[in-house]
């Protein structure tokens, strides 16, 4: 063996000079030295488990090499799935879902949260909305409630779907979807929101709640609190010399009288073409429509509006 230079799998060293020479070799080059057969069978054999070995490390490399390469490059069937932004996922709440609650509105929920809770309430109320929006079960988040499950230990809200899904959401899964979505969220809370479960539906018929304020009163959609507004307006709307002119401000929908109505100011073109000026009004749909200018004097109407457009803790539109 020369010293600086590495033996091929092929070569050997000369027992008598030293020098390297082939394996296979009958004589060494160098000094002249016979090999006996035994020696040179035993060259012969030598090599070809060499040759075997270093055949077979060259397949275990290639493979390697590949599984890395295969590893690195895309994959040529994209996933089907991808993770949904939290706006994204907010785009898919209604504007009016969530409304905050006040200790004057909501004061049955307060006495039963307690103070502390019923600020969880609130704050947690967005994320248990995103919770439920994120999911491929609901096509659109419409209404949102705190349930009468609800204790200081537990909150708990109904979320309503726009395709008749329900979902029943925990203090913990509102949390959880904090955790996940929050950009503020602490690595600690991303983590522990991966060990929490996502809120399941079921049909609206098959799991009725009861909220915690109205015992859920009928007129508390806000959709519907909407629509009964429109249809007020078009009956002040029939009131009116022109009907086209007609501007409003102020309108609010009210539940908490004897009848829902919808209450506000109506401005229009008098018979001259000229604006009278805006009016109080107060209407339930197209049962009943009151103008201001109706009454005898406007003791009368404050007397009216005072008993027909009373605030319930639901209405918000």
């Amino acid at each position: 063996m020369v010293w600086g230079k590495v033996m091929k799998a092929d070569e050997k060293t000369c027992l008598r000079c030293k020098a390297t020479i082939k394996k296979v070799a009958h004589l060494c080059k160098n000094c002249g030295h016979r090999f006996s057969e035994a020696e040179i069978e035993a060259g012969h054999k030598e090599t070809q488990g060499d040759t075997k070995t270093f055949a077979v490390s060259i397949i275990v490399v290639v493979g390697v090499l590949a599984l890395a390469v295969n590893s690195c490059l895309p994959s040529s069937t994209p996933s089907t799935t991808s993770p949904m932004t939290l706006a994204e996922i907010e785009a898919k709440v209604t504007e009016h879902a969530i409304l905050l609650m006040d200790r004057r509105s909501f004061s049955k929920t307060y006495d039963k949260l307690g103070k502390a809770q019923f600020a969880n309430a609130n704050g947690l109320m967005r994320w248990a909305a995103v919770s439920v929006a994120a999911s491929d079960r609901c096509a659109k988040v419409e209404d949102i409630g705190v349930s009468d499950q609800a204790t200081r230990m537990d909150i708990k809200w109904y979320v309503d779907c726009s395709n008749d899904q329900r979902f029943m959401v925990s203090q913990e899964q509102a949390e959880a979807a904090k955790g996940r979505y929050d950009p503020t969220a602490t690595p600690e809370a991303r983590t522990a929101a991966l060990k929490v479960a996502l809120p399941e539906s079921t049909n609206k018929a098959a799991q009725p709640v009861v909220d915690i304020e109205a015992s859920k009163s009928p007129y508390a959609d806000v959709g519907k609190q909407g629509l009964w507004i429109v249809t007020s307006q078009d009956a002040i709307r029939a009131r009116l010399k022109d009907p086209d002119s007609a501007e409003f401000r102020n309108v609010r929908f009210y539940s908490g009288g004897s009848t829902p109505v919808a209450c506000g100011e109506v401005n229009a073109k008098n018979g001259f073409g000229g604006k009278s000026g805006y009016e109080r009004f107060i209407a339930a749909g197209s049962n009943l429509a009151i103008l201001a200018s109706d009454m005898k004097s406007s003791s009368e109407m404050n007397e009216v509006w005072a008993k027909m457009c009373v605030k319930s803790s639901t209405d918000e539109a």
